[in-house]
Protein backbone atom coordinates (compact mmCIF):
# COMPACT_ATOMS: atom_id res chain seq x y z
CA UNK A 1 0.00 0.00 0.00
CA UNK A 2 1.64 3.41 -0.51
CA UNK A 3 0.92 6.58 2.14
CA UNK A 4 -0.39 9.08 -0.21
CA UNK A 5 -0.69 11.46 2.73
CA UNK A 6 1.18 14.72 1.83
CA UNK A 7 3.59 16.76 4.69
CA UNK A 8 2.88 20.18 5.26
CA UNK A 9 6.03 22.24 6.70
CA UNK A 10 5.50 25.28 9.07
CA UNK A 11 8.69 27.19 10.16
CA UNK A 12 10.74 29.63 8.96
CA UNK A 13 12.06 27.25 6.34
CA UNK A 14 8.95 25.36 5.45
CA UNK A 15 5.46 26.18 3.12
CA UNK A 16 3.81 27.76 5.94
CA UNK A 17 4.36 30.26 8.83
CA UNK A 18 1.32 29.41 10.85
CA UNK A 19 0.16 26.12 12.16
CA UNK A 20 -3.67 27.26 11.39
CA UNK A 21 -2.63 27.71 7.73
CA UNK A 22 -1.18 24.64 7.50
CA UNK A 23 -4.26 23.22 9.28
CA UNK A 24 -7.09 24.74 6.68
CA UNK A 25 -4.63 23.43 3.56
CA UNK A 26 -4.63 19.76 4.84
CA UNK A 27 -5.90 16.88 3.85
CA UNK A 28 -7.70 14.63 6.59
CA UNK A 29 -4.80 12.01 7.42
CA UNK A 30 -1.86 14.67 6.29
CA UNK A 31 1.12 15.19 8.28
CA UNK A 32 1.88 18.64 9.81
CA UNK A 33 5.99 19.21 11.01
CA UNK A 34 6.76 22.09 13.27
CA UNK A 35 9.76 23.07 12.81
CA UNK A 36 11.80 25.11 16.19
CA UNK A 37 10.30 28.10 17.34
CA UNK A 38 7.21 29.64 19.26
CA UNK A 39 3.79 29.51 17.78
CA UNK A 40 1.37 32.07 19.63
CA UNK A 41 -2.19 30.82 17.80
CA UNK A 42 -5.43 29.69 18.67
CA UNK A 43 -6.25 26.28 16.98
CA UNK A 44 -9.17 24.40 15.94
CA UNK A 45 -8.32 21.12 14.43
CA UNK A 46 -11.13 19.53 12.60
CA UNK A 47 -9.89 17.00 10.68
CA UNK A 48 -7.87 13.71 11.31
CA UNK A 49 -4.24 15.08 11.48
CA UNK A 50 -0.49 13.95 12.37
CA UNK A 51 1.54 16.66 13.86
CA UNK A 52 4.82 16.35 15.06
CA UNK A 53 7.27 18.91 16.37
CA UNK A 54 11.25 19.29 16.78
CA UNK A 55 11.05 17.85 20.60
CA UNK A 56 9.25 19.77 23.51
CA UNK A 57 12.59 21.86 24.32
CA UNK A 58 12.52 23.22 20.84
CA UNK A 59 8.88 23.89 19.90
CA UNK A 60 5.92 25.57 22.23
CA UNK A 61 2.78 26.99 21.69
Amino acid sequence: MTDTRTVHTVGPSGAFASLSAAITAASPGDVIQVQPGLYRESLVIDKDLEITGSGRTRTSS
